[in-house]
């Protein structure tokens, strides 16, 4: 199922100030399943916490990982090294501190799930010169913030980490995720300078207007601009 647009949560009953629905779209990636959770007559902070921090969504990465492979050692290992920002391939490797074929065939499982994204620079190349990111913002969130802190929450002090570590950086995590989308759609999509500001001010659109955009549109996208 594809993620909701701004619309599309609007129409759920979620009447938060636009930003707040950037908030809502960064940790749930948009996913139906995941947004119909959140409860109108509550405030974004408390939603967050209830879900992330104490109950429905706590484990939901654990679950995913499960469900498509047996041991989930070392992805966690790779997704815990990620959650900062994109990555280098060797920068990544020594980060999950994994053995490298046990590290390559976690990583390609990952990609498969459509967890974790590849971008080559310009051209196609050996996989290690490439960078990863994360494709999926709840993971990203997950990751950055829930597996960080496990312990703690696992001790009933949920609220306590994210009133301390998450709130305080929420913002800055919703303006990066959002940086990164554009710097990825202008990594994949440019050659040229007019090529350049044409799916930059595309992806200013997403950024202001909270467009979600498939796959498909994007191989339209760049076959329009090549």
């Amino acid at each position: 199922m594809k993620p909701f647009s701004l619309v599309d949560m609007k129409s759920l009953g979620l009447h938060y100030a636009k930003d707040d629905l950037r908030t809502v779209f960064a940790v749930t990636g948009g996913l139906p399943a995941y947004v119909q959770y959140f409860d109108n007559g509550e405030s974004i902070d408390t939603n967050i916490i209830n879900l992330f921090f104490i109950s429905a969504l706590f484990e939901e990465t654990q679950h995913i990982l499960h469900r498509d492979m047996k041991n989930i050692t070392g992805a966690n290992a790779i997704l815990s090294g990620l959650y900062t920002l994109e990555r280098p391939y060797v920068e990544l490797l020594q980060a999950s501190q994994i053995k490298s074929g046990t590290f390559t065939s976690r990583l390609n499982d990952l990609m498969a799930m459509g967890l974790v994204g590849r971008i080559q620079a310009n051209s196609r190349g050996p996989a290690k010169y490439a960078d990863y990111h994360f494709t999926n913002s709840m993971f990203h969130f997950w990751y950055r913030y829930v597996y960080k802190y496990w312990g703690d929450i696992v001790r009933g002090n949920g609220a306590d980490v994210y009133q301390t570590y998450v709130k305080p950086q929420l913002k800055d995590f919703v303006k990066l995720l959002y940086c990164n989308l554009i710097r990825h759609l202008i990594r994949h999509h440019t050659s040229s300078v007019v090529s350049f500001c044409v799916v930059y001010l595309f992806c200013r659109s997403i950024l202001l207007n909270l467009i979600y955009v498939p796959y498909s549109f994007e191989f339209y996208l760049c076959v329009i601009l090549f």
